[in-house]
């Protein structure tokens, strides 16, 4: 979508006329928002809010894009891309045929989401001729640190107090002296003091002055936010996939989520579902359906095809082509269903730093896509204790989530299910919910009936008079499931990774101690000197 200046004659409530409108789109070119341009000079920021009509400010867009962003990713990744301070100046830069882009805002708002299109790209930044401009230029150098291939800041001769890249273009500068200034320049290294000549580190971080708190946005309100990791836990056969395809049919035909009020207004979105335990024509399909669902908006991934070759989908290695899923749709959700199935034998599930290390950037595309994602276990064999941990691998999954759902079976009624909140970063704990299962036709819908006072922790047994069970018992609980695998066989694991997990659920050293002794486990060194280490497992028979 071409974004280059557009007189209007829109005025603002204090009389100012709009002289130019600058689109920020999507990968796939759709508007997110506009930047504003008043005269007298004044810049406002609005996105589309459906007949024509806008909305002033960007409060409830789940997704901040640099300028000119589908230009940027159809470019060869050889391309010099000029980095400007503001659209005007990268507008021009365009018209002598450089690839330019900036960030909405101006000086101070770069974002980290910016990074990645730029990802092994030549940059050259071109900063406004004051210290904002100069400070500014400094941040986004630093932020792109690693992640580009070269980054030059070009400083422009004879360029006016408060000058700008426009401004030396204007006074005899062209295209030509531009690339042979920004070509001879050095590669940015790091400021330079003037005191003792010495180059010393970019600024590191962002003060928290500099960032302007954003609210959350949900779609399932205190359950599940946009553009973050929530895990949604429970047995099978307990109807865990039959809640994901309603709230699927939700998002895709834009409807309130369970109990909410019908009042809210949504636009319908896309859905990607990631499926490795139900066939699609003769489960997904007729669930969705029975759900009131719009089969057009809802894309299944289940292989990927390369050439004549096709696979099964692995993450977080297939991630470019999950985020190509949920551009084509313009997914707000993604369901992952059950996620053990998705990670490759690089990924030991029980590890925690394995864990972390695929699930960081599944969480950093929701946040830089906005859609929500979903990702579905099963529990481990475990009884009682934190429910937090009784979801299958380590506790990773729930240190990388935002938030948390349980599903189990209502204890008063076998043929009633509860979906409680387990955690939730971002908001108060919500109610618990209570569904049933109903048959329709050959396949069975969601049907929800209302709150209920089952918590998480009494769903999975864990009576009124467990809650003085000893720090004790909860330990050998924990380490009972941390070593055991998926399918409730022995697993030997790393000691100093079991003492660095219990730490996290709030289990001491000591207590940790006393119930390895209590279980009487097993202990064993591998190696020898430095690089040896003690592994611990259930003793045998057990």
């Amino acid at each position: 979508m071409s974004a280059n200046t557009r007189a209007a004659k829109d005025v603002n409530a204090r009389g100012s006329r709009i002289v130019a409108t600058y689109d920020y789109c999507d990968e796939a070119g759709a508007l997110l928002y506009q930047v504003v341009r008043f005269d007298p000079k004044d810049f406002k920021q609005r996105q589309p809010a459906g007949s024509g009509k806008w909305k002033w400010g960007l409060e409830g867009v789940r997704r901040r894009v640099l300028y000119r962003l589908p230009e940027l990713l159809r470019s060869p990744k050889e391309r010099p891309v000029f980095i400007a301070e503001g659209e005007k100046d990268a507008d021009r830069l365009r018209s002598l045929g450089l690839l330019a882009t900036t960030n909405a805002g101006g000086a101070g708002k770069w974002r980290p989401e910016y990074n990645e299109p730029l990802r092994d790209r030549p940059v050259y930044i071109l900063p406004d001729n004051d210290d904002a401009g100069r400070k500014h230029a400094l941040a986004v150098a630093g932020a792109l640190a690693g992640v580009v291939a070269s980054c030059k800041i070009v400083t422009l001769p004879s360029l006016p107090a408060k000058g700008d890249v426009s401004d030396w273009l204007a006074a005899g500068g062209d295209k030509e002296k531009l690339l042979d200034i920004a070509q001879r320049g050095d590669a940015w290294e790091g400021e330079v003091s003037g005191r003792n000549g010495q180059a010393r580190p970019p600024e590191v971080g962002v003060l928290l002055s500099a960032v302007k708190p954003e609210q959350v946005t949900w779609l399932w309100p205190g359950r599940i936010p946009f553009g973050k990791l929530t895990i949604l836990d429970g047995d099978p056969g307990l109807g865990k996939s039959a809640l994901t395809i309603d709230l699927a049919a939700r998002v895709s035909r834009g409807s309130a989520m369970p109990l909410e009020a019908h009042g809210v207004a949504r636009r319908p979105a896309g859905v990607v579902l990631l499926s490795a335990e139900d066939g699609v024509a003769d489960t997904i399909v007729p669930r969705l359906l029975a759900a009131g669902g719009d089969p057009a908006r809802v894309l299944s991934v289940t292989t990927i095809i390369e050439g004549e070759n096709e696979r099964g989908v692995t993450l977080p290695d297939d991630l470019p082509w999950l985020r190509a899923a949920i551009l084509r749709v313009k997914a707000g959700l993604v369901v992952v269903d059950p996620v053990m199935a998705f990670f490759g034998s690089r990924t030991d599930t029980h590890r925690d730093q394995d864990c972390r290390r695929a699930l960081h950037p599944i969480a950093r595309l929701a946040e830089e896509t906005g859609a929500a994602v979903l990702v579905v276990r099963h529990l481990n064999k475990g009884a009682g204790g934190n429910p937090l941990y009784r979801g299958g691998g380590s506790i990773g999954f729930i240190g990388a989530a935002r938030s948390a759902l349980l599903v189990a079976r209502d204890p008063d009624d076998p043929n009633r299910r509860v979906v409680a909140s387990m955690k939730s970063n971002l908001a108060a704990l919500p109610a618990s919910l209570a569904f049933a299962l109903e048959a329709t036709g050959d396949t069975v819908r969601v049907g929800w009936i209302g709150e209920c006072a089952y918590a998480a922790a009494s769903l999975l047994g864990v009576a009124a008079s467990d809650k003085d069970r000893s720090a004790l018992e909860e330990a050998k609980d924990w380490l009972l499931a941390e070593l055991t695998d998926k399918d409730g066989a022995p697993q030997e694991r790393h000691a100093a990774e079991l003492l660095s997990d219990a730490h996290k659920v709030g289990i001491s050293k000591e207590t940790l101690r006393d119930a390895k002794l209590a279980l009487k486990l097993t202990k064993r060194r591998i190696g020898f000197g430095h690089g040896g280490a003690w592994y611990w497992s259930l003793p045998a028979g057990s």
